[in-house]
């Protein structure tokens, strides 16, 4: 470069410049990357894709059974299902992908990763003196930890926390919908249906107020509080109902008389006018009588009549109605799961929780959803209780998991006997990256327990989205619902099935295949 050559020292300063802007995009891009959070940084950008000769798990939505469609051609563009069927005709700009199996996204209903907790205060400690100055710090009892909320107003989708990492955790399993919850006991506010990527917490709601979240909590006060305010909205629904055949029952009122229309004035004859060159005569003015003034008569006082007061002169105001009572907004909720307009999910820690809340709600009959997530090998299953269940109109949500029989180390499958009683059951996947690994490893025992792998999809898939109120949308594939979905290479009920993509509305989750 010549520094006395005006265009080279341009030149320069022309690269120089583009130089630093690509610098300063690169830089942008990278903090665009950083500000993601950890479910968003998964996705990769939507593509319009043919899947071609696949199995297709779904559900048929007006029957509510599941199903599989062999040997079909399913497009994915704009995010959405858009055609589903054999030997369709594939767009030439569409990404092709050949074999394997399709999978509904998996619907989490009852979760409470991502909320946020009330807060509480920190545990207090006990110092130990022990010998050789020893000093160990154990954890004192907490009174009143049972204590019930009620709070059912609150909404869960203000707890979100969308940078949770147990979303991209999620997510990474095939979880493409959640059905939030409340962390805390008692009837602690609704729940709302999510979706597990977001950089907002209105970016993540699919759906608000789905449920009302009641957590059992053993002791006396739940039990009470269950009775008590259940009770209240009883009474507060006979007293709209009076309210309404009351004002029913009062008699309309009268409405006024329409005046009769004045009829128009008569016309009065014309006068003659005069003819030309004769002038009218003049009459004279008659004179007017003068009539003689009469003096008015004086009338005598009127005196009150002993004892009696004198008449008011102003009317009185008319007495004010009593102003109607004001309801409590808390027990409002509640009168609407009384009416079927909201379902409630009750989670349980074991059989006998499902007697003592029964017993506080016997004077109700609106369906129920109880959610019991336990553990392996857990003894206290809801199968204890069959008889309870199936007079009540229950639905069951559990993990897919084995019990053990009780006092014993035999492995039991409490699902199988409750599906055997006709007792309708919903499965989640579980939170611990474990539970989400051997997902489809436990699907398999169920399955061979003799549960049919239809079953056991849509009771994953469908029957949740069904509850959360957003079946429209999710938990099966059909055209014009979100693409939310998991590419098998084979039956994921095969051992060996692995996992080639999962996608949630078109986005291909950026993991490494996994074997399930």
């Amino acid at each position: 470069m010549n520094p006395r050559d005006p265009k080279s020292t341009l030149r320069a300063a022309a690269t120089g410049f583009v130089l630093a802007v690509m610098t300063l995009g690169v830089a942008a891009q990278a903090r665009i990357a950083e500000d993601k959070y950890p479910a968003e940084k998964l996705l990769s950008p939507a593509k319009n894709r043919a899947f071609i000769d696949v199995d297709v798990y779904t559900t048929d939505t007006k029957t509510g059974k599941g199903k599989v469609l062999r040997g079909m051609t399913v497009l994915v563009e704009d995010g959405k299902f858009t055609k589903i069927g054999k030997h369709l005709d594939v767009p030439a700009t569409f990404e092709r992908v050949t074999g394997g199996t399709l999978v509904p996204g998996i619907v989490y209903a009852g979760s409470a990763d991502g909320v946020k907790s009330s807060s509480r205060r920190p545990t207090r400690t006990v110092v130990v003196q022990r010998g050789r100055g020893r000093r160990i710090q154990m954890p004192s009892s907490r009174r009143g930890s049972s204590r019930a909320t009620f709070n059912p107003t609150a909404k869960v989708s203000s707890m979100l926390k969308p940078d949770d990492q147990a979303f991209a955790r999620m997510l990474g399993a095939g979880v493409t919908t959640l059905g939030v919850r409340p962390p805390q006991s008692g009837i602690s506010g609704q729940g709302a249906a999510i979706r597990p990527a977001g950089h907002e917490a209105k970016d993540m709601v699919l759906q608000d107020d789905v449920l009302l979240y009641i957590g059992y909590a053993r002791g006396t006060a739940t039990k009470k509080m269950l009775s008590e305010k259940f009770a209240a909205a009883k009474k507060m629904i006979a007293d709209r109902k009076a309210a309404k055949e009351a004002a029913a029952k009062k008699p309309a009122e009268k409405k006024p008389e329409a005046k009769p229309k004045a009829k128009p004035a008569e016309k009065k004859p014309a006068e003659k006018k005069p003819e030309p060159g004769k002038e009218p005569k003049k009459q004279p003015k008659p004179e007017p009588k003068k009539e003689p003034k009469k003096e008015p008569e004086k009338q005598p006082k009127q005196e009150p009549k002993k004892g009696t007061k004198p008449a008011a002169t102003a009317k009185k105001p008319a007495p004010k109605k009593p102003a109607a009572k004001k309801e409590d907004p808390k027990v409002a909720v509640l009168t609407k799961v009384i009416e079927g307009k909201l379902p409630v999910l009750l989670n349980v820690s074991g059989a006998s929780d499902v007697l003592h809340a029964f017993a506080a709600l016997k004077d109700t009959d609106f369906p129920l959803y109880i959610a019991h997530f336990f553990n392996r090998g857990a003894q206290d299953t809801l199968d204890r209780v069959l008889p309870l269940l199936t007079k009540r109109k229950v639905t069951v949500i559990c993990p897919v998991e084995l019990g053990y029989k009780p006092n014993t180390r035999y492995y039991t499958n409490p699902i199988a006997k409750l599906e055997k009683a006709k007792v309708p059951v919903m499965l989640v996947p579980g939170s611990s990256q474990t539970d989400l690994d051997e997902l489809w490893l436990r699907m398999n025992e169920m399955y061979r327990a003799g549960i049919p792998r239809e079953a056991l999809v849509s009771a994953i898939t469908y029957a949740p989205a069904k509850f959360l109120g957003v079946d429209k949308r999710v938990g099966s594939i059909d055209a014009g619902k979100d693409a939310n979905f998991v590419h098998f290479s084979r039956d994921p009920f095969s051992p060996a099935a692995n996992v080639e993509g999962i996608y949630l509305e078109g986005q291909s989750v950026e993991l490494e295949p996994r074997r399930q």
